[in-house]
């Protein structure tokens, strides 16, 4: 295929990018000639053209269309001109793209992924025991940890992560990654691209100066965003699963609020010291935490379960065992007294939730948007076009291949029943839906630049996030929510960003030498340090405690190696989805029609002008920052309001 492919089909890219501006003007003007004089013709007259217009096989051939149906594409193929190399030096790279090269190495590398097994304890009580363990691949290792309300699990599973990655598979990524960097840095150069991202740029029909303002704004208004929600996450933590250090592991830990906890008691209820039964005599909280002989009465004594704190989960550490929980108060009689609170209950793991529950609930958010999204969601579960499971030897992640009109959408996932694979559905669905409805625009014009490519996948996302919110019973569940959805932008934005970052150090380190995995190792912990802060004794600007057992974690990121530079588009359309959906808060009528304008357009229309009608300017250098504020800005306030009001802050 590739020597085919070099023989008779990279030419054709090659002179159309080529040919003088004036003749391609010309063809346009008599394509668009001819187009309109058939559109005009009589029906009798349209009746003999099909009649005429036959192959010698008798198939009917395809109808004149103009070329500014495909103008797009033109215009995609030549903004390459200055980049193209002769003729025979491009059908050489053709030809031997799958045999020498980054290809095959990039393949290989993936491929380890995806047989890559860890041995983890079956659930959080055994941990810490002799109990057996379960083998378990990439993806569910990374469910188990994102999923588990236990601090010690997720730390154990991150330890098995790092050490896993720590062998063959670092310097495989390393390898891999170094040759990446390289032949991106060489090609560059000989192509004349003028900077690191420019040749990625210019495929999503997007300057430099969009970009970089984009990373500009992420580093200057979300990387504060970013700590200020990890402090509160932080500090919801340490009531709720008595955390004592927040690490890694527990950056995207699960919130989970008793219903009973969203009730603030008094503590004359706690003791039980009311009008009813202490003649009107009531106990009052003290602030001091000396212990004392504790009094015979009853009030004194008595236990209640409902003032039992949201159930903490032990920490292994060095220090000494914590006390049980207790509180203190001055009863009615002026006595100080110490009073037990029952022992903690460890929290149970996250509830699973079934692939047909998943389902409904995307369909359902879907839906309430629009019902063509979701019939056409429906569709793909029925045509079965989603690989579902998390099985050993597949591929890991998720994505959504357009394929080909008439042919895709299809779309892998890697399914565990986490929330957060629901999400996933809702996501890669997104996708799918975008492909189905730029179909129209052919093969050539149907996939979007990669700058409006997530636009779909992530507004299928906080469509469904904001119909869960919209049910939650309670304003623990909905906190509950918010912090996962947080947590997902924070992880779209902020930490893609630092991904770019990554990237950026080790490409330009690459130029002066061949790379080995200590020096990506701190590349990678460079960039954590930009984005999340440092830990340390002599600066400490970050809300993290520890960043053990992270060093290893580029070598498994699957982007840097297939697409370098992609990455910043997660946060380009989480941004843009976010000053999206306020659009449509604000102004609901007609949007989904807009949307739906938008995706299927395809590659026909850039940023700028897809986002036109929602009256965005991205162009704008505040764009950002503003996005920044009001979409992560926006659900922080959300968050911390209700952790204010529930007593957690």
């Amino acid at each position: 295929i590739a020597r085919e492919h070099g023989d008779y089909l990279s030419w054709f890219e090659l002179d159309l990018a080529a040919l003088d501006e004036a003749y391609i003007k010309k063809q346009m003007d008599q394509s668009f000639l001819l187009s309109t004089m058939g559109s005009s013709s009589s029906d009798k007259e349209e009746e003999e053209e099909e009649k005429e217009e036959k192959d010698e096989h008798g198939h009917t051939k395809p109808k004149q269309q103009s070329l500014d149906k495909f103008k797009s594409y033109i215009d995609s193929v030549r903004r390459s001109k200055p980049h193209n190399l002769d003729k025979d030096v491009e059908r050489a790279l053709s030809v031997r793209k799958p045999y020498v090269g980054t290809l095959p190495l990039v393949g290989f590398f993936i491929k380890e992924i995806s047989l890559l097994t860890f041995q983890v304890p079956f659930s959080a009580s055994s941990a810490s025991t002799n109990c057996t363990n379960e083998v378990v691949n990439l993806e569910v290792l990374l469910s188990r940890m994102s999923s588990s309300y236990d601090a010690t699990y997720r730390a154990t599973c991150l330890r098995i992560l790092n050490d896993g990655l720590s062998g063959h598979i670092v310097r495989i990524s390393a390898l891999s990654l170094s040759t990446i960097a390289g032949s991106w840095h060489v090609e560059s150069k000989e192509r004349g691209y003028t900077s690191l991202r420019h040749r990625r740029n210019l495929e999503n029909h997007c300057s430099d100066d969009v970009v970089l303002s984009l990373l500009d704004g992420v580093r200057r208004a979300g990387v504060p965003l970013c700590k200020r929600y990890y402090t509160l996450k932080k500090k919801i933590l340490k009531v709720t699963q008595n955390l004592k250090k927040f690490t890694w592991s527990d950056r995207n830990a699960p919130i989970d609020i008793p219903a009973d906890e969203e009730k603030t008691m008094t503590t004359d209820e706690i003791l039980g010291l009311t009008d009813d039964n202490n003649n009107g005599n009531s106990a009052t909280t003290t602030t001091t935490t000396t212990t004392t002989e504790a009094t015979t009465t009853t009030e004194a004594t008595r236990t209640i379960e409902a003032a039992t704190p949201p159930p903490p989960t032990k920490i292994e550490d060095d220090t000494d065992e914590p006390s049980p929980p207790s509180i203190t108060i001055m009863t009615a009689t002026n006595h100080e007294t110490n009073i037990l609170l029952p022992p903690p209950v460890p929290p149970p793991e996250e509830e699973k939730v079934s692939w047909e529950e998943a389902v409904n609930i995307v369909d359902r958010g879907y839906r309430k948007f629009s019902p063509l999204m979701a019939d056409m969601f429906q569709n793909m579960i029925k045509e079965k076009r989603i690989d579902v499971p998390a099985i050993d030897g597949k591929r890991g992640g998720a994505y959504c291949s357009g394929v080909a009109p008439g042919i895709g959408p299809f779309q892998l996932l890697n399914f565990d029943g986490t929330k957060r694979d629901v999400a996933t559905l809702a996501h890669e669905s997104g996708h799918g839906c975008h492909n189905i409805l730029a179909y129209q625009q052919g093969h050539l014009q149907y996939h979007p630049p990669l700058t409006l490519a997530e636009t779909a996948s992530i507004f299928g996302e906080m469509i469904v996030f904001r119909d869960l919110l919209s049910l939650a019973s309670s304003k623990g569940e909905k906190l509950s929510l918010l912090m996962g959805k947080i947590d997902d932008v924070v992880n779209s934005v902020v930490r893609q960003c630092s991904f770019d970052r990554f990237e950026e150090l080790v490409h330009m380190a690459r130029q002066r030498g061949e790379l080995i995995p200590s020096e990506l190792d701190e590349f990678w912990m460079q960039a954590i340090r930009e984005y999340y802060g440092t830990v340390g004794p002599n600066k400490n600007d970050s809300p993290f405690d520890s960043y053990d057992n992270v060093s290893h974690l580029w070598a498994y990121v699957p982007h840097f190696h297939s697409v370098p530079f992609y990455v910043y588009s997660y946060a380009f359309a989480d941004l843009v989805v976010g000053t999206l959906y306020s659009s449509f808060t604000k102004r609901p009528e007609g949007f989904e029609e807009r949307l739906l304008d938008l995706l299927r357009a395809g590659s026909t229309k850039d940023f700028v002008e897809a986002l036109r009608p929602f009256d965005l300017e991205p162009t704008n250098p505040s764009f950002w920052a503003d996005a920044l504020e009001a979409h992560l800005g926006g659900l922080v306030r959300e968050a911390e309001a209700l952790a204010t009001e529930l007593g957690y802050v």
